[in-house]
């Protein structure tokens, strides 16, 4: 027996609360309903034509949802999916999901009559656009909890791995450069000038690829770009091409990918030893050298490296005083701290860095400002 189709549109970022999300609303309502998720790993057979079979499912569906997320709200494709459908007679639902309030958006989805998902009740909104669609009578079965396990507020919305510590962060920061060859005929500046040119499409196709809106600017010798949660500068300093990257530290389990895309544009190596500064909160007194760090944690929990500095897993890492930039005032800088830390691989596991930096907080290694200390543990 062939059963009725509902299309889930979204943003792959976004598979995982998806997939738990396909897999109650199946259990709910009885398997009587299919739901196909691209991103899955069912709905598309391994060996399939994926653009084929994408299009049938969506000439064949009833009932398309689409979740705007924070990783898919610029999406191009999950606009086209819409479109397309819509053209077809198919009936299009538009979902504000993970945080996004439909209200705020603009056409052409809220031209469609959809709805926020907020807790257990807007999620029986799917149970009970079912039943209409395709004349059903489910239960609404969604509760409290479902939503919580669906959805992970913490986890998902607020920071991923970085959930719990995200009052104590203000801004992670990337630091690059390159030394460029001087060109012959040519004075350094020029030569940074061009490879500049070189790398700033690089950027762009890194971007696209990723399916990241942004907006650029450009001029001889500086680009940047403005993404959601993320800045990105290149700018030329003599003979040097200097990369800079901003992070809010609520977005950067969404925009890790990016990052080491943008990284990769910009150097072979990608994240494997580049350093990254999780600049901490204004007042935060913590421990910069590692005699008096070393001796706050246990001798199995990090490693001396051969110079200096330490080793927390997959992580180097060092604490160090800042100075707070624009200003040159060192009694307002004194209790600014950066934790420096610096993958050893190609990777940058977030669970990782959540782990040093609880640590380092139990130990009071790094003691942040008692209010803050309070949004941490409440």
């Amino acid at each position: 027996m062939t059963h009725p189709t509902i299309f889930f549109s979204h943003s792959t970022r976004d598979r995982q609360p998806l997939e738990q999300l396909k897999r109650a609303f199946v259990a709910k309502t009885a398997g009587t309903i299919d739901v196909f998720l691209s991103s899955d790993g069912e709905s598309i057979p391994l060996g399939s034509n994926w653009v084929a079979t994408l299009q049938t499912r969506l000439e064949t569906a009833a009932l398309m949802l689409v979740f705007v997320t924070p990783d898919s709200i610029d999406s191009r494709w999950i606009h086209f999916e819409a479109g397309f459908s819509y053209a077809k007679g198919i009936a299009v639902v538009p979902v504000g999901f993970l945080g996004v309030d439909m209200r705020d958006l603009g056409p052409p989805l809220t031209l469609l009559q959809g709805f926020n998902v907020t807790g257990a009740d807007s999620l029986n909104n799917l149970i009970a656009l079912a039943n209409r669609t395709f004349g059903l009578d489910h239960p609404l079965g969604f509760t409290d909890a479902d939503y919580r396990a669906i959805v992970d507020v913490d986890h998902a919305l607020l920071g991923g791995p970085l959930a719990h510590l995200l009052p104590c962060i203000e801004r992670v920061l990337i630091s690059d450069q390159i030394d460029v060859p001087t060109k012959d005929g040519e004075d350094a500046q020029e030569s940074s000038n061009d490879q500049l040119e070189v790398v700033r499409p690089r950027f762009a196709t890194a971007l696209a690829d990723a399916g990241i809106e942004f907006q650029d600017q450009v001029s001889r010798g500086f680009c940047s770009w403005r993404l959601h949660g993320m800045t990105i500068e290149l700018h030329v300093e003599g003979r040097y091409l200097s990369l800079d990257i901003e992070v809010d530290p609520m977005a950067l389990h969404r925009v890790l990918d990016p990052v080491h895309a943008i990284l990769h544009a910009f150097r072979t190596d990608g994240l494997k030893g580049q350093s990254l500064a999780f600049r901490l909160v204004p007042d935060t007194v913590a421990s910069h050298e590692e005699l008096a760090i070393t001796a706050r944690l246990d001798a199995g929990a990090v490693a001396l490296l051969p110079e200096r500095g330490l080793r927390f897993r997959d992580l180097e890492f060092e604490i160090y005083p800042w100075a707070n930039e624009g200003t040159g005032d060192e009694a307002e800088a004194k209790d600014r701290t950066s934790l420096i830390i610096t993958p050893c691989s190609d990777r940058l596991e977030l669970t990782d860095v959540a782990d040093l930096l609880g640590m380092l907080c139990e130990r009071r290694v790094i003691i942040p400002p008692a209010a803050v200390a309070a949004r941490m543990h409440g």
